[in-house]
């Protein structure tokens, strides 16, 4: 458990919101409890950990000790507890609230990876066309083999990598594609299915959905292994 982060969320939690009095950081810190005690991992010592690290917090905004005397005894004792009796009094309030804390440090996570997501989206689409018109050169020579030299085409029964069908094309894969794109096909003298691995594919998942290959799509995930081009009689190779 990564307490810093924890602290961290909590203190965002308070400026956020603008929690000046001790009661709205009390609610602050109930509702962080809660969430915390929602959690299967966490325990008693885990709580407890957690309460101190919330009077951690509070003794920052206490303010200092008045110089003046005649304080009796009796305000100084409430003055002293009275933090923590409001604090007790928003574990009980923040119990049904929102789960501060743990939807901060949720959220903030979200956000990275969603915005890394993007970069790399952006970083790679203008590749997708460019893996297209590739595939379509392919297409162009497995058309070519099929209407005048099917003996090109024995090698292709099964999925095999271009540069058995044709090694001087599988040279020429564009360079700007990202590293480790590589083209399989298979093809008989009426059909073809012809394949991009995965680099690309998760880009391609989202620019060109229809280009992802369905019969190696993997259900309920993010990415795919193939896409690439193919006539309706091969669609289900």
């Amino acid at each position: 458990m990564n307490w810093d982060k924890i602290e961290q969320a909590v203190r965002k939690a308070i400026d956020d919101r603008g929690a000046r009095d001790p009661a709205q950081r009390a609610r602050i810190y109930g509702a962080a409890r809660a969430a915390l005690g929602r959690r299967p991992d966490v325990d008693a010592d885990a709580l407890a950990r957690f309460d101190a690290l919330a009077g951690r917090i509070e003794a920052g905004y206490a303010p200092k000790p008045a110089e003046t005397q005649g304080r009796s005894r009796l305000r100084g004792t409430w003055n002293a507890a009275r933090p923590w009796l409001l604090f007790a009094a928003g574990v009980l309030v923040g119990a049904g609230a929102l789960l501060f804390a743990d939807a901060i440090a949720v959220n903030s996570a979200v956000a990275d990876k969603e915005d890394m997501f993007r970069r790399n989206y952006e970083a790679t689409r203008a590749q997708v066309p460019v893996a297209s018109e590739f595939l379509h050169e392919v297409a162009d020579a497995v058309i070519k083999a099929q209407g005048g030299d099917r003996k090109r085409l024995d090698a292709t029964k099964k999925f095999v990598a271009l540069a058995k069908f044709d090694p001087d094309l599988a040279k020429n894969i564009p360079r700007t594609l990202p590293k480790g794109s590589a083209v399989i096909l298979k093809a008989d003298p009426f059909n073809f299915k012809i394949l991009f691995n995965w680099p690309l594919c998760g880009t391609v998942s989202i620019s060109n959905p229809d280009m992802v290959d369905p019969v190696r799509a993997l259900p309920n995930a993010i990415g795919c292994p193939y896409f690439g081009l193919w006539t309706s009689g091969a669609s289900r190779w």
